[in-house]
């Protein structure tokens, strides 16, 4: 994880922390349409939580733009002294993905432990979207 990442992160955080108090202020209202939930912002507070997500997207693409491009530099330079020594390079990929349609979770992953994860995300999600769209 480099430095945008975590940064990211930190400001993702403090849009929530905006939220909240656009909640409490009455700027902010969160629905549901049909299976797709929104949120319209009126107040300062509500401006500045949208601000802080759309920098953390950004944050975070241009992080894993200096991160591919460190990987491919790097395995540019392992591929030419493995080809140089006839070592065979071993890489192992594990990914997963959770997608929320509605209030229906879609989840798949290559390793027990990353499904299990995605799983507890995916509750996390459910018990937000309960509370906060009664």
């Amino acid at each position: 994880m480099n430095k945008y990442s975590i940064i990211s992160i930190i400001v993702l955080c403090l849009s929530c922390v905006f939220f909240y108090l656009a909640f409490l202020n009455d700027e902010l209202t969160v629905g549901i349409a049909v299976i797709f939930p929104f949120i319209i912002g009126t107040g300062s507070y509500a401006f500045i939580a949208f601000l802080f997500i759309i920098i953390a997207f950004f944050l975070f693409s241009y992080g894993l733009i200096l991160k591919r491009n460190d990987i491919v530099y790097n395995e540019n330079i392992h591929l030419f002294s493995a080809r140089s020594s006839n070592k065979q390079v071993d890489t192992k990929v594990k990914a997963g993905g959770l997608i929320m349609i509605g209030p229906i979770p879609i989840i798949f992953g290559t390793s027990k432990k990353i499904t299990i994860g995605l799983i507890v995300v995916a509750i996390i999600f459910i018990l937000i979207f309960y509370f906060f769209l009664r």
